[in-house]
């Protein structure tokens, strides 16, 4: 039988010759290293190609369906943040490298976002305070629920059911 799940798991496909590892929202030929298929929201980032991925910088940027590249620089910042808060206050590593990471994460996506759709310094300044605000309580829910599974041995449904409303968002 022959496999058809290669490179990263990706499945390969084989037609009229060709082939085309898939990607999900993009089609990559292994060959000549492109991608076949436009970005869908390619318009968004006009003075790059419509073709290219995570604006030729997959060590910055992540772009996981071409609908819009956002930077990994948040989500690392915050999971280094939560990792300092833990050493520093005694914390679980886990629960606080995953909430900091998603914080952060959700923080960057958001100001990634309102500049891609063209906001000005002020719209991309008051996006970046409301990220952080949404990231912190998001980060809260997660660093929570990854203690009550990983220190307390709770199922995932117990760990989020478990959640203490008050620590959320401070």
């Amino acid at each position: 039988m022959i496999k058809n799940y290669l490179y990263y798991d990706k499945e390969l496909i084989e037609d009229n010759g060709l082939q085309y590892n898939d990607y999900g929202a993009r089609m990559y030929d292994p060959v000549i290293g492109r991608w076949g298929v436009v970005d869908p929201l390619a318009n968004l980032y006009y003075s790059w190609s419509p073709y290219n991925y995570t604006l030729n910088n997959p060590i910055k940027n992540i772009d996981p369906d071409g609908k819009i590249v956002g930077t990994v620089v948040g989500a690392v910042v915050g999971g280094i943040a939560g990792a300092v808060d833990a050493y520093v206050n005694d914390k679980d590593f886990a629960s606080s490298i995953a909430e900091g990471a998603t914080a952060g994460a959700i923080a960057g996506a958001v100001v990634d976002i309102s500049v891609a759709t063209g906001g000005g310094a002020a719209f991309v300044f008051g996006a970046a305070i409301a990220g952080g605000a949404l990231g912190g309580a998001v980060g809260d829910v997660v660093g929570q629920t990854t203690n009550n599974v990983l220190n307390n041995n709770q199922s995932f449904n117990e760990a989020l059911g478990n959640i203490n409303q008050s620590q959320v968002g401070n």
